[in-house]
């Protein structure tokens, strides 16, 4: 089973799971061929029980997909997942690069849904973000929202991306 993920964190030094001061605050996970985006409120629900979901899940994987997904790998290891029984990832960014011969070294989530005419990412978060409200200040709806968006829309990136390449 192919399993897609995204990560939304506080945004001091752009989210890096490497400052001390950021926070995981949700993370979405959606198999292939199932509608459904699980959104897990990390940052407010039960971290033991949410860890133990998001393992089971890593575990049952046999491909995780996402777009920059070592950002979102190193949050789930600092989070204590197990990562050490994944084969096979697939980073639609390093894709997107290798499709493009490596001319544009970060395309973004949104490049690469306009080449794909699939609808952009919401802006409204963006906006939060550029206004200097962090993630966990923004309302709900709106981010969870934009992050099932983003697992979705990288599932597509995904699979347009495998029939082109494989």
């Amino acid at each position: 089973m192919i399993l897609t993920l995204d990560v939304e964190t506080t945004t001091s030094n752009k989210g890096n799971p490497f400052d001390t001061t950021n926070k995981l605050c949700y993370v979405g996970m959606k198999w292939l061929d199932i509608d459904n985006v699980d959104i897990i409120d990390y940052l407010t629900g039960n971290k033991e029980t949410y860890k133990s979901y998001i393992q089971d899940a890593i575990n049952t994987a046999e491909m995780l997909v996402g777009f920059n997904i070592k950002f979102d790998l190193h949050w789930l290891l600092n989070i204590g997942i197990d990562l050490s029984n994944v084969n096979n990832i697939w980073d639609c960014q390093i894709a997107q690069f290798m499709l493009h011969s490596q001319r544009s070294p970060y395309n973004s989530l949104n490049d690469a849904l306009e080449e794909y005419n699939i609808p952009l990412k919401e802006d409204k978060v963006k906006e939060y973000w550029e206004q200097g409200v962090d993630t966990p200040d923004i309302p709900k709806e709106i981010i969870m929202s934009y992050l099932k968006w983003d697992v979705k829309s990288t599932e597509l990136v995904y699979l347009k991306q495998r029939e082109i390449l494989i």
